[in-house]
């Protein structure tokens, strides 16, 4: 999980963002915003919950299967929220030692991120908390430095590859 948070924030930090890591993370892994005046926080910001998988991969029907925990599910799903929440899906290697390939001539992070909103969903407080529920992770919401600052900006059309 803690290398899956590390690929987004750094994707994030390219795309010229601040992160703020709650103090705690039970909920959201992070924040997202754009810099504000003197270091603030500017008034655009997005929550993430970051997921990290090693063994899923992406279905012939163009989405990944993800299951989600449930407590995780009914947080994200809802369009209650003050400040957008969105899924984050980090594909891994199942190697660790194959997560980053560090040269002279620069850092490569291995795999991917995807991003999904579960707001138009409804939370399903009949589930079993201990439980999964799957999730479709589109493949086109791939996570780039272009897509995320398209999601601060409540622009997911923008989001897409």
């Amino acid at each position: 999980g803690y290398f899956a948070e590390g690929l987004v924030a750094a994707i994030a930090a390219a795309a010229g963002l601040d992160v703020a890591f709650p103090r705690l993370g039970h909920v959201i892994d992070f924040s997202v915003y754009r810099p504000g005046p003197n270091g603030t926080s500017g008034s655009k910001q997005i929550d993430l919950q970051v997921k990290s998988w090693s063994t899923g991969s992406v279905n012939p029907d163009g989405y990944f299967h993800y299951p989600l925990e449930v407590p995780a599910f009914n947080n994200l799903s809802s369009n209650e929220h003050d400040v957008r929440h969105y899924l984050v899906l980090c594909l891994v290697p199942a190697n660790i030692t194959h997560y980053a390939d560090a040269t002279h001539h620069g850092l490569q992070l291995s795999r991917a991120a995807y991003w999904l909103s579960l707001r138009d969903m409804e939370p399903d407080e009949s589930l079993n908390p201990d439980s999964t529920k799957t999730v479709r992770v589109p493949q086109s919401h791939l996570l780039t430095p272009t897509t995320i600052r398209a999601l601060v900006d409540g622009n997911e059309s923008g989001a897409c590859v």
